[in-house]
């Protein structure tokens, strides 16, 4: 079937301010158009256009945007990096780090506590009980947190504070998701079960916060 491509132009490159756009992509819009006796495929080419200053170029935040949520477009764009990768939790980021410290830098992937925070929040329409206990340990680590946050503590100090306060309760916090995960009337298929799964999954992530300060 035959196709025709048709460009679509950017407003932005050919204003008065063009030089402070350039363009960072692509989005093709596909539709089926019928000619005598035959279809054409129409292809409509659209540039996606970012503003230059969005890469950093001045005392900003930028986000990164790419085609998928693969692992090498992070390695692509932390390229450099040293220090704690802070994610969701994200299989793809911990082969990112794996990729990258296999480039002479010491990157540590660390997870989101709100992330698990979150899956027993979903859990507790189905296991309020259960539930709330997995958020009470959460709730005593964000008490320290908070704290931390406030007081006149360095790094050393909160290191030290959290190996002594945090630490048993993350300890007594995981032993608490490995005694639910093994209640025979807790299916797979239940919001709990399928939040502890995660939990666990990220188990090493989520205690990084106790020696990287």
């Amino acid at each position: 079937m035959p196709q025709e491509i048709i460009e679509l132009p950017a407003p932005e490159l050919t204003g008065a301010n063009a030089e402070q756009f350039e363009i960072i992509d692509y989005k093709n819009t596909v539709r089926l158009a019928q000619q005598p006796g035959s279809y054409t495929v129409l292809i409509y080419r659209r540039p996606v256009v970012g503003h230059k200053r969005d890469h950093g170029e001045e005392d900003e935040v930028a986000f990164m945007w790419s085609t998928s949520r693969g692992h090498r477009h992070a390695v692509g764009q932390l390229k450099g990096f040293s220090g704690t990768l802070l994610t969701d939790g994200y299989s793809a980021y911990e082969k990112a780090a794996a990729a990258l410290n296999e480039q002479e830098v010491s990157v540590t992937h660390a997870a989101c506590w709100a992330h698990g925070r979150r899956a027993l929040e979903k859990a507790l329409a189905m296991d309020p009980e259960s539930a709330q206990q997995g958020l009470n340990y959460i709730a005593a680590l964000y008490a320290i947190e908070r704290k931390l946050r406030h007081g006149a503590y360095d790094a050393a100090a909160k290191l030290a504070y959290r190996q002594q306060y945090s630490e048993p309760i993350v300890n007594d916090f995981f032993s608490w998701v490995y005694d639910q995960r093994q209640r025979v009337d807790l299916l797979p298929s239940n919001t709990l079960s399928k939040g502890l799964h995660t939990i666990s999954e990220r188990q090493t992530e989520l205690k990084v916060f106790l020696s990287a300060p």
